[in-house]
């Protein structure tokens, strides 16, 4: 066996084993947008494509990336397409992230993943990243940086046409 099977099939097993877990394993409640105080269970959303927005109150892009996503969300019927900011700030307040969540102008609601459980499960390592799962709530995509409207909309396509 040579010397690149014997290292790279145990990194592709190691890798296959770090897959994120599906969205049955995933509830936050809304803490800003309409729905304050709704828990959102993402299993309940199968069925749907959901578009996961992590984001900070520090963060420039993740203001830039707002009126992209909101035109997006205007585009698809909500019975298709969920949006949902996801803010992963320990230390930010309800009262903080709710002005937060207004400033920054968001048409959708946001989740606050204090713990980061929702940041780990998605591998998400900068901000913004944009998570777009399928109808069956696998991952299907993601985009790093502000949101670009053409590169999220082919991945929400895609993701739909699946």
């Amino acid at each position: 066996m040579s010397t690149l099977v014997r290292f790279a099939l145990p990194l592709f097993l190691l890798l296959a084993s770090c897959a994120p877990k599906g969205m049955d394993e995933f509830e936050a409640t809304i803490r800003a947008g309409e729905g304050i105080g709704d828990r959102v269970r993402l299993a309940d959303l199968k069925g749907r494509v959901v578009v996961l927005d992590f984001w900070a109150h520090w963060c420039p892009p993740c203001r830039e990336s707002a009126p992209v996503l909101n035109a997006l969300r205007a585009r698809y019927p909500e019975d298709q397409v969920s949006f949902y900011g996801v803010n992963v700030e320990e230390e930010l307040t309800p009262r903080r992230l709710m002005q937060v969540h207004r400033e920054f102008g968001f048409g959708f609601p946001s989740l606050h993943d204090a713990e980061g459980v929702m940041k780990a499960g998605y591998f998400v390592t900068s901000l913004p990243t944009l998570v777009v799962l399928d109808r069956e709530g696998k991952v299907h995509g993601r985009h790093i940086g502000a949101a670009d409207e053409q590169v999220v909309g082919s991945l929400i396509e895609g993701a739909l046409a699946k």
